[in-house]
């Protein structure tokens, strides 16, 4: 599965500017919010306890924050 098969191109922001780790989840929730139509709220609480379980980084800057949530659809 190809990640753009997951992630539309309306959902993806590079680069980021933001200036704590929290900040930076707060605009993703923001950003699901206005593509996803899903709760800002909801989603920032998914990713900090996400991020909890362990960092999302995968090096050189670069992350891919993620959640699950029910219902299990993009």
């Amino acid at each position: 599965m190809e990640l753009s098969e997951i992630i539309g191109v309306d959902a993806v922001r590079a680069p980021l500017k933001a200036s704590s780790k929290k900040r930076l989840l707060q605009d993703l929730a923001d950003l699901a919010e206005q593509v996803y139509k899903l709760p800002a709220a909801t989603v920032y609480r998914a990713l900090m306890d996400r991020e909890a379980l362990g960092p999302t980084g995968v090096g050189r800057g670069g992350a891919i924050p993620h959640a699950r949530f029910a219902g299990g659809g993009r």
